[in-house]
């Protein structure tokens, strides 16, 4: 077994959000000379991810990129371990683009061109085929928030006992006293009834809460949503009626572009 280096290729379209997709994978074992990377150029998955998807821009940089890692590769076929070593480090510096790296983590291989294909089926094909929408939208809105830094942070928080609880992302809290909740929304379903379904399930838990004494009036909630990008007429009137319902609710809503929205909810509100 063999210690083996590794990096992940990220696709990262818009910085302001910190939403990504892993792409692809560089490997490298400097003892044993070992340098090689696979990357996913299928444009049809990364569509689906995000809602400004710009083909031509994503295969201009990714030419650029697989240029680069290919002339690394053709400078790395006679180099000792210790220029491996540096050129894979250089490789995984953060960079100011929309392909990025995430940084070295260590492995171990009996193969390393295997290794390099099981490190690939995971962190890509794993990673496209099990993220669902609300779990990438959640992820991006929890790097949105935090990064504001807020005085009491928002935290990931179980609210409840034994009897009834509620799990949500973002949760600023002072002892007993629940200040704000925020709580993505994944609302662009193809079948109109699943978005009714979505918004009564978390009204109910919100109002459970609250009867448990939980949360108060006083607790200011926060519903940054996606909508469907091309709605039909079934599933924009289901959102305008489901956003109204938040609304007399005392809920708050909003897009999850509004950015100003989530900054002036989660710093100034309350």
């Amino acid at each position: 077994m063999k210690a083996m280096q590794y990096t992940i290729i990220r696709f990262m379209p818009h910085v302001q959000t910190r939403e990504f997709a892993n792409i692809g994978v560089i490997a490298a074992c400097p003892k044993t000379g070992y340098f090689d990377y696979k990357i996913e150029s299928r444009y049809s998955r990364l569509s689906h991810f995000f809602k400004y998807f710009n083909a031509e821009v994503f295969r201009q940089s990714l030419i650029a990129f697989e240029m680069e890692l290919k002339r690394v590769q053709d400078n790395l076929h006679y180099a000792t371990p210790s220029q491996i070593q540096a050129a894979t480090e250089h490789l995984a510096q953060p960079r100011e683009t929309i392909l990025q790296t995430n940084g070295i983590s260590v492995c171990m291989a009996a193969d390393e061109a295997t290794q390099l294909q099981t490190l690939f089926d995971y962190y890509i094909h794993c990673s496209f085929a099990k993220q669902q929408p609300e779990e990438l939208l959640t992820r991006q809105i929890v790097e949105i928030v935090k990064s504001f830094h807020t005085p009491i942070p928002f935290i990931e928080t179980k609210l409840g006992n034994d009897e009834y609880h509620v799990s949500l992302p973002l949760v600023q809290q002072q002892g007993k006293q629940v200040h704000k909740i925020i709580k993505p929304l994944y609302l662009a379903q193809k079948d109109a009834s699943e978005i009714y379904r979505k918004a009564d399930n978390w009204l109910a838990r919100f109002k459970r809460l609250r009867d448990f004494g939980w949360i108060n009036q006083d607790t200011a909630i926060l519903l940054p949503y996606k909508a469907a990008y091309d709605p039909s007429n079934s599933q924009n009137q289901a959102l305008k009626r489901v956003l109204s319902e938040f609304k007399q609710h005392g809920i708050a809503h909003t897009s999850q572009d509004d950015l100003d929205f989530i900054h002036k909810f989660s710093v100034h509100f309350g």
